[in-house]
C-alpha cells in the first residue's frame, strides 16, 4: 500500500457511501415529519 493508494481508496469509499448516507439522513428527516404530521392529525 503506497502513499497515493490510501487517500484514493478513502476518497472512493466516501464518494460511494456519501449518496447513501445522504439518502438515509433524508429518510430519517422525512420520517420525523411524517410522525409529527400523524400526531397532529
Amino acid at each position: 500500500m503506497n502513499a497515493i493508494a490510501l487517500p484514493l481508496m478513502i476518497t472512493a469509499v466516501f464518494v460511494s457511501i456519501g449518496p447513501l448516507l445522504y439518502l438515509v439522513v433524508r429518510g430519517f428527516q422525512d420520517r420525523k415529519k411524517l410522525l409529527k404530521a400523524g400526531q397532529e392529525a
